[in-house]
């Protein structure tokens, strides 16, 4: 902001609240009541396929295993007739659903956290098989995942995943420690010079 602002030459005044109309009229001035057929239309237009990069066919398969997933059509049905107050009304298997409740939403049989796909338990080891296909290591691997796919331990289930591969657990990412040089014990003063630069 500080950078942004020079440019201007502003001038500062206090105004009163009452005298600031803009904060006023939006605070109190609120909207007619909304048709909410309209507004649900208007989420429902919202084309995630186009959003997500997955293709067509892995589409169709992730919307077929969502069918025959138990857990996927509680899920839907819950976020269709409205979550309850409290985790313990819920079925078990939607307790890990219940803290991001309000992010959830289905479309075209398929539900969504936010932009991100929820995966059916029969295709998620599939897909984390897919995603470690170009094998960036274990924290690209959990983010390349989280960017498209949701399901809960997402970010276990791949960690656990990838940590079988022997090839990928001898390369780690971290930097490795460099031994410690001894410098050799010079005989005279001012043999060596050195700069800390």
């Amino acid at each position: 902001m500080l950078l942004r602002l020079p440019k201007y030459n502003l001038q500062v005044v206090y105004k009163k609240g009452t005298q600031m109309f803009l904060a006023d009229t939006i605070s109190r001035a609120f909207l007619p009541e909304i048709n909410a057929g309209d507004f649900n239309t208007k989420l429902e237009e919202v084309d995630h396929q186009a959003c997500l990069p997955v293709s067509t066919n892995r589409w169709q398969q992730i919307k077929h295993a969502s069918a025959d997933d138990p857990v996927l059509q509680q899920l839907w049905t819950t976020i269709r007739e409205g979550w309850p107050e409290s985790r313990s009304d819920l079925p078990e298997p939607l307790y890990p659903y219940f803290d991001f409740r309000d992010l959830l939403t289905v479309q075209n049989d398929l539900a969504f956290k936010g932009q991100c796909l929820v995966v059916p338990a029969s295709l998620r080891k599939e897909l984390m098989a897919v995603v470690h296909s170009s094998h960036i290591g274990m924290e690209g691997c959990i983010h390349r995942a989280h960017d498209t796919h949701y399901w809960p331990h997402v970010a276990t289930e791949p960690r656990e995943y990838i940590a079988k591969f022997d090839i990928c657990s001898s390369h780690p990412t971290e930097q490795s420690k460099k031994p410690l040089l001894q410098q050799e014990v010079i005989a005279r003063p001012w043999a060596k010079v050195a700069a800390d630069l």
